[in-house]
């Protein structure tokens, strides 16, 4: 895929599903919010970026800032991220655990 970034402003809450459909299609998700969240507890600055509301005017600049071996690091996590935490089964398979352990 050509796709670089993807987008994601927060959704009605804090989070977007946005997220996992940018990791399924290979794209670095750039999430707009003031709010940090670690979706699954891995640190999400590992396979995207996080973007300040107030700078969302600037995410183009911002993106250009960012250097080919980061991009580059952060492209090689998105298969692995997504095959193990963000389909469909694995997320089910996850909220299902956290359900059992209380």
């Amino acid at each position: 895929s050509d796709l670089v970034f993807s987008i994601c402003p927060r959704g009605f809450g804090n989070n977007s599903f946005r997220l996992q459909e940018s990791l399924q299609y290979g794209a670095i998700p750039v999430i707009v919010s003031d709010v940090r969240l670690e979706p699954h507890g891995i640190p999400f600055e590992e396979y995207g970026y996080y973007i300040d509301e107030k700078d969302a005017d600037s995410i183009y600049e911002i993106l250009q800032e960012k250097t080919v071996d980061e991009i580059t690091e952060k492209q090689k996590k998105l298969k692995l991220y997504f095959d193990n935490y963000f389909t469909y089964q694995k997320n089910k398979e996850i909220i299902l655990k956290h359900i059992q352990n209380g």
